[in-house]
């Protein structure tokens, strides 16, 4: 996904948002044959990326790759 999310010029994390099974889709039939039961991975994601700061870990990113260089 991080890869994918370079190359499109995304951030990672909002691509991984675009893509999960939206709550109101349970159960959902993958492709694969297997049943997701439920979920509401968007929920969880965004409440990781709250709890950690995330927008100001990726602000802080570039800095500190030009700081190691």
């Amino acid at each position: 996904m991080d890869l994918l999310a370079a190359e499109l010029g995304m951030d990672p994390a909002q691509l991984r948002l675009k893509n999960f099974v939206k709550k109101e889709q349970f159960p959902y039939p993958s492709p694969l044959g297997f049943v997701y039961d439920s979920g509401d991975y968007h929920t969880a994601l965004e409440r990781v990326l709250k709890t950690i700061g995330y927008d100001d870990l990726r602000k802080e990113q570039p800095r500190s790759a030009s700081a190691a260089s």
